[in-house]
């Protein structure tokens, strides 16, 4: 069965940004595009720290 990715794009400021989700209802993704929100700089360096910790 192949499935089809759901795919949101949008404007952040002078930024393009996007998602791409598998496997995912697109309500979900719709959900968590909706509920995303500007982080500071300490907000951003843990989101750092978890994808390098993840990414070993």
């Amino acid at each position: 069965m192949i499935r089809t990715p759901a795919v949101r794009v949008w404007w952040e400021k002078d930024t393009l940004a996007g998602l791409r989700a598998e496997g995912v209802p697109e309500e979900g993704v719709d959900t968590l595009v909706k509920g995303l929100r500007e982080v500071d700089p300490r907000g951003l360096d843990r989101i750092r720290a978890t994808a390098i910790a993840y990414d070993h």
